[in-house]
């Protein structure tokens, strides 16, 4: 019995090292290294859904796979239907984190009625930098969101030279570039359509 044990456990170890070994040496998005000077490419669906997902699984061991980490979008991207950063606001460590450069491409927004988002927007919550990047598509609100926006519905870090096209139609809440900031928002422009329905306790829109 205890020999057994001991080969599980040193096949566990093997395992571990393997995944850890494969997990460095895959390639990441669509290149690049995460800094400055060569920042991660994004030029597909799939790349901004790694994005996502990094965010979403690394949380859960107290890690944000974007801080300090450098991103360029190279193509335009569309039919995007998730978002990117924690819904739940409670850590940056629920955030993006990183610098995000939109290179003046534009992601399409694509969400539904049926989404099930609290907070909708691209970036759901955060702290990092998104500059020059384009929004276009559709949003339309479900029962559940509390706020809806084009690029972020919750800033605290940066957000510039960033332009929002989408149609937005939010339930009770809706902006266009960001819903809440506690950042900073410069030269950004909201072209898109935004409305809110009716609410009689509270009703906002906001560019």
């Amino acid at each position: 019995m205890k020999r057994l044990s001991i080969s599980i456990l040193i096949m566990l170890v093997a395992l571990n090292s393997i995944m850890f070994s494969i997990e460095i040496y895959r390639q990441p998005f669509g290149g690049g290294t995460g800094t400055a000077t060569d920042p991660y490419k994004i030029n597909s669906r799939e790349h901004l859904k790694e994005l996502s997902d990094s965010i979403k699984i690394y949380e859960k061991l107290g890690i944000n796979r974007t801080e300090n980490k450098f991103y360029m979008l190279t193509e335009d991207i569309d039919s995007v239907d998730f978002v990117i950063g924690f819904q739940e606001l409670e850590s940056k460590m629920h955030s993006f984190m990183g610098y995000f450069n939109g290179n003046s491409k534009t992601i399409t927004l694509n969400f539904d009625s049926s989404n099930t988002f609290q907070w909708l927007a691209l970036f759901s919550y955060s702290t990092g930098v998104i500059d020059n990047l384009k929004i276009d598509g559709n949003i339309k609100a479900a029962t559940n969101n509390v706020a809806v926006a084009g690029l972020v519905c919750f800033n605290a870090g940066v957000v510039a030279r960033c332009t929002n096209n989408a149609t937005i139609k939010g339930l009770r809440n809706a902006a266009g570039i960001a819903f809440e900031n506690f950042g900073v928002i410069t030269h950004c422009v909201n072209n898109g359509d935004i409305s809110a329905f009716p609410d009689p306790t509270k009703t906002t829109t906001a560019e």
